[in-house]
């Protein structure tokens, strides 16, 4: 039941008095435990929400896209009738106060959330709850406090299971934990009409009391409110009634650079307070990689609801991939109430010293990253993996699966730090292999370096579908993988080093964005350098042939500036085949490679002062 009431004081004091109320943001999410991207979606972005707790809540309405699960079963009523109001028809969708935000939730931003908490709201919403045996009473009023018509709007409140843990995925997309899922909009999801003779400093009381059913657990329960213009779709104000936990506190975000150029580090956590009562003391446990927890003790004061940093004491740490697990315990002297909450596991790299060029990866062993090479996940979703399929065979090459990939979500993959001091030129070259899903979406991939530690990164390459990275121009619906070998499928692509002559630090990485599109590859990354005047150009007249070769392949070197040279002959990973010291410069060469296996080798012309790398391909 409902009803309005005008305060006293309200009809003493002129309507000036009043303002605009601070904005608690609304988000909707469609999704499901049968959607692929859903899974690697909802993480990072409920992390987003959570680092916001004191502006945003959000509600998950579990659908049948692509199909249905249990959770949808337990509510279909209600999430039909959400799908029908803002005409949802894929997962994951994100809305934001109904009609400020619209999209794949992958491309919410921090921006974005704090450029609308910034609006100000013509309402107040506050909200109670408590569970008597087998229901949930719920106590909420929702106060006038700005100008604003209230034709069309009403107010909608909605149950919410705050977190749901499952042992076993419950879906096929593995997902095992789900944040804010609706179990009931109450009195239904249609809403109740504000009186329509509201006028600032009024406000009007709701009551309801649900029946529990479908609920994992009652002490997860809480409760999502919210005014809404059903002819404009756009959220004025929510409310949020939290959990009747006592002390619930967890890491949300450990914050710390992913490349780090020095071994002494020193991480921030961000600790979120999810219990009702204000956290005035936690321990946080951290450690590297398998080691052993060392404990922090903190004290202080975050309120319910809110959210604090707290630095760690630095960590030295060696060269390398690690990771830092960092976890709550004890909240306010106590047991923790949602154990499952806690901990957050965060990648970080130490660069190594830089090595000399060449850097050549062929992707041939099976471990992956390479020895020396790292790749950063910020998403803990679909990221770089190593496939058989290869440029010039089936010895490998890296994948980065846009297919699975939500929009926006970025994967890199780094290259061991080199130096270029006394190059005279150097150069990038690699394979890439890609087709597109179809004209509607548009991956990219970028080749980017740094001299400063990343303080920097400066773009050398870049293409995306609708800029020439797609190789095979068939577009593809299913998951592609290109044929090893094939000059249709492969193309490979040269990039100009010399802006980064003479530094004696350079991390180079490719970045992947995904544009949920097909799938691309690398293959053969290459870089060489030059010491010598003009090799550059003595490198581009020296010819191969035939390429692939059954046998013997030749070499034009009338333009070697040189009467002898070393000959070294390498797999793809560097591995010497064989090496031939003052070999006589007749302006032709030929290298018989007929005892070789089947693959790709790279051919060193080296002279005083010159190294010149020509790549062979062996097809017997």
């Amino acid at each position: 039941m409902q009803k309005i009431y005008s305060l006293i004081a309200c009809l003493l004091i002129s309507g000036s008095v009043f303002s605009q109320s601070q904005r608690l943001v609304l988000f909707e999410e469609f999704t499901s435990e049968n959607c692929p991207p859903c899974a690697a979606v909802n993480g990072p972005l409920n992390d987003l929400l959570n680092n916001n707790g004191s502006e945003v809540v959000s509600i998950k309405y579990q659908n049948n896209i692509p199909s249905a699960g249990p959770m949808y079963g337990h509510n279909t009523a209600d999430v039909n009738s959400r799908m029908t109001y803002y005409g949802n028809n894929y997962s994951p969708n994100g809305i934001l106060d109904g009609n400020v935000y619209n999209d794949q939730p992958a491309t919410l931003t921090q921006a974005i959330l704090t450029n609308r908490a910034a609006v100000t709201s013509p309402f107040t919403i506050s909200i109670s709850h408590a569970i008597n045996g087998t229901s949930v009473d719920v106590t909420a009023v929702v106060k006038m406090t700005g100008s604003i018509s209230p034709s069309g709007l009403v107010a909608q409140f909605a149950i919410i299971e705050r977190n749901v843990y499952f042992t076993a995925a419950p879906g096929s997309n593995g997902e095992k934990h789900f944040e804010g899922v609706m179990k009931k909009m109450l009195p239904n999801s249609s809403g109740t009409a504000l009186p329509s003779t509201m006028v600032q400093g009024d406000s009007v009381v709701y009551n309801f009391s649900w029946t529990m059913a479908n609920v994992y657990n009652q002490v997860q329960l809480a409760v999502v409110g919210f005014v809404q213009d059903n002819a404009t779709k756009e959220v004025h104000q929510a409310g949020y009634s939290r959990t009747l936990i006592q002390n619930d506190a967890g890491v949300t975000a450990t914050q710390i650079n992913y490349l780090n150029c020095d071994t002494v580090v020193t991480p921030s956590v961000n600790v979120f307070n999810y219990g009702i009562s204000d956290l005035t003391s936690v321990d946080i446990l951290y450690k590297v990689d398998a080691g052993t927890n060392q404990t922090y003790n903190w004290t202080g004061n975050i309120p319910s609801g809110g959210s604090g940093l707290i630095t760690l004491p630095a960590i030295t740490l060696t060269a390398g991939s690690h990771t830092i697990t960092t976890a709550t315990a004890n909240p306010n002297g106590s047991a923790d109430q949602d154990a499952f909450n806690d901990s957050k596991v965060t990648p970080l790299l130490i660069a190594a010293s830089p090595i000399a060029t060449p850097i050549i990866q062929g992707f041939t062993a099976g471990a992956f990253p390479p020895v020396g090479w790292a790749r950063y996940n910020a998403d803990a979703g679909f990221t770089w993996t190593r496939v058989a399929a290869g440029a010039t065979g089936t010895n490998g090459s890296a994948k980065i699966d846009f297919y699975n990939s939500s929009e926006g979500q970025i994967d890199e993959l780094f290259l061991p730090p080199f130096s270029l001091v006394g190059a005279n030129n150097a150069y990038l070259t690699f394979y890439v292999a890609k087709v597109r899903y179809s004209a509607a979406y548009n991956d990219e991939l970028d080749f980017n370096a740094t001299t400063d530690c990343g303080t920097t990164w400066n773009m050398l390459w870049g293409k995306s579908d609708n800029t020439g990275l797609t190789t095979n121009l068939t577009a593809n619906t299913n998951a592609w993988t290109p044929v090893s070998g094939s000059t249709t499928d492969w193309r490979q692509e040269t990039v100009d080093l010399s802006s980064l002559l003479g530094q004696t630090n350079i991390i180079a990485k490719f970045t992947a964005i995904s544009g949920y599109g097909n799938n691309g590859y690398i293959d053969d990354i290459n870089i060489t350098q030059n010491v010598g005047v003009g090799e550059n150009s003595v490198t581009e007249t020296i010819s191969v042939f035939p390429i692939p070769s059954a046998g013997n392949v030749s070499l034009t070197l009338d333009k070697l500036n040189a009467s002898t040279f070393t000959i070294v002959i390498t797999d793809m990973a560097g591995k010497t085949i064989s090496r031939q010291e003052n070999v006589a410069n007749t302006g032709t060469l030929t290298v018989d490679l007929s005892s070789f296996e089947n693959g790709s080798y790279l051919v060193n012309i080296e002279t005083p002062g010159q190294k010149i790398i020509k790549k062979v391909i062996l097809e017997k």
